[in-house]
């Protein structure tokens, strides 16, 4: 059975006329490798996803946070002003 990372090679089917055919394992390796594959895309998409619902909060803390620091600077600036 081909693992992930090897190659694989279909061979036809030798024997009674028509179109030859594609060995069973060929077909079932290839299966598993596309799943593989689709598995570790979808993965890689939901981490991007999570990080960058992540890193939108943290820029909303951020900004909240920044936000507020002005405003008490502005006292303090008005304060020392009078």
């Amino acid at each position: 059975m081909p693992q992930i990372g090897q190659s694989l090679t279909i061979m036809p089917i030798s024997g009674g006329g028509g179109n030859p055919g594609i060995h069973r394992e060929c077909t079932v390796g290839f299966l598993r490798a596309r799943s593989a594959f689709i598995e570790a895309v979808l993965a890689r998409y939901l981490r991007q996803q999570t990080r960058a619902q992540i890193e939108a909060r943290d820029l909303e803390l951020i900004n909240k946070a920044g936000d507020e620091l002005n405003e008490e600077v502005e006292d303090v600036l008005h304060y020392q002003e009078t």
